[in-house]
C-alpha cells in the first residue's frame, strides 16, 4: 500500500510538471503546491460530503 506521504509526493511532482515548476522546489514553489493540494483536499472532501448527503 501507499503511504499518504508518497501520494502527495507523487501529486507534487505531477502539478510541479503541469506548473513549469523548476525541480527541486523553492520553498515558495513548494509553498504553492501545499497550498494547491490543501484547497484539492477540502475540494474533495466537499463532494463526499455531498455524496454522502445524497
Amino acid at each position: 500500500m501507499i503511504s499518504q506521504a508518497n501520494k502527495f509526493q507523487e501529486l507534487a511532482v505531477a502539478l510541479n510538471n503541469l506548473a513549469g515548476v523548476p525541480t527541486p522546489l523553492s520553498v515558495a514553489d513548494f509553498a504553492r503546491v501545499r497550498a494547491v493540494l490543501a484547497r484539492t483536499k477540502d475540494a474533495l472532501a466537499a463532494v463526499e460530503r455531498e455524496e454522502a448527503g445524497s
